[in-house]
C-alpha cells in the first residue's frame, strides 16, 4: 500500500513548492511593478512645494519610491491601522521604520515623535527615521537626542532626494523656492544655481 502512497506524497511535496514559487514569483512582479510605477509617477518631483502639494498618502508614496532609489526594500503599512510606522525599509538584512508627516506650515511636535519612539521602542535593533517637509521643534529635538531616532526635516530630505539622483549632497538651500543649489559654469565664469532653474532663476557668485 505504502508504494501506491509513496508517488502521491512526493506529487503533492511538488505540488507545495510550485504553489510557494508561484506566490513568490507574483509577489516579485507585483512588487516591480509598483516600483516602477512609483518611479514614473514622482520622477519630475524636485521642490518642497511640489512635496507639500501631494496628500498624506501620496508623501508616503514618495517616501517609498525615494528609499527604493536608495537601495532599499520597502514594504508599505500605511494606513488607519498603522500603529505610528507609515513604512519599513529594509537594506543588508536590517529593517528601518519610517514615519512620514507632510507638513505645509506646522512644525513636527515633540509628542508625534514620542509616539513614534513608542511605535518602535519594542522592535528588535530598532532604526527609526520621522521625515518630514518641515521642521521639527526644540523639544522634539532634544527628545530624540540618544535615541535610535533619525529626525529628517525638509534641508535633510532634499538632500536625500539629491543623492537618490546620484548628485552630490549640499546643505546649501535655495533662499526664493528651497530647492537645491548647485555648483553651475556660466560666460563669466562658476557660481551656485537653483537646481529647480528655469522655474527658479536664483544663483550667487562662489565666494
Amino acid at each position: 500500500m505504502w508504494r501506491l502512497w509513496l508517488p502521491m506524497f512526493g506529487l503533492l511535496i511538488i505540488i507545495g513548492i510550485l504553489a510557494v514559487c508561484k506566490d513568490r514569483l507574483e509577489q516579485y512582479f507585483e512588487d516591480l511593478f509598483n516600483k516602477r510605477e512609483r518611479a514614473a509617477r514622482y520622477k519630475d518631483l524636485k521642490t518642497l512645494e511640489d512635496l507639500r502639494n501631494l496628500t498624506g498618502a501620496k508623501f508616503e508614496e514618495y517616501i517609498a519610491h525615494l528609499f527604493e532609489r536608495l537601495g532599499y526594500r520597502i514594504t508599505m503599512t500605511g494606513g488607519s491601522h498603522d500603529g505610528g510606522i507609515d513604512l519599513v525599509a529594509t537594506r543588508d538584512g536590517k529593517d528601518h521604520y519610517i514615519q512620514c508627516k507632510k507638513y505645509t506650515n506646522n512644525k513636527v511636535s515633540v509628542g508625534a515623535v514620542r509616539d513614534f519612539y513608542g511605535a518602535i521602542a519594542d522592535k528588535q535593533n530598532a532604526e527609526g527615521h520621522f521625515i518630514t517637509t518641515q521642521f521639527f521643534t526644540p523639544e522634539a529635538r532634544y527628545f530624540a537626542e540618544g535615541k535610535p531616532i533619525d529626525l529628517i526635516d525638509q534641508f535633510r530630505l532634499l538632500n536625500l532626494i539629491k543623492l537618490a539622483r546620484g548628485e552630490e549632497a549640499s546643505e546649501e538651500i535655495c533662499p526664493k523656492c528651497s530647492s537645491l543649489l548647485v555648483p553651475r559654469e556660466g560666460r563669466f565664469g562658476k557660481f551656485i544655481g537653483c537646481s529647480n532653474y528655469p522655474k527658479c532663476d536664483y544663483s550667487a557668485s562662489i565666494r
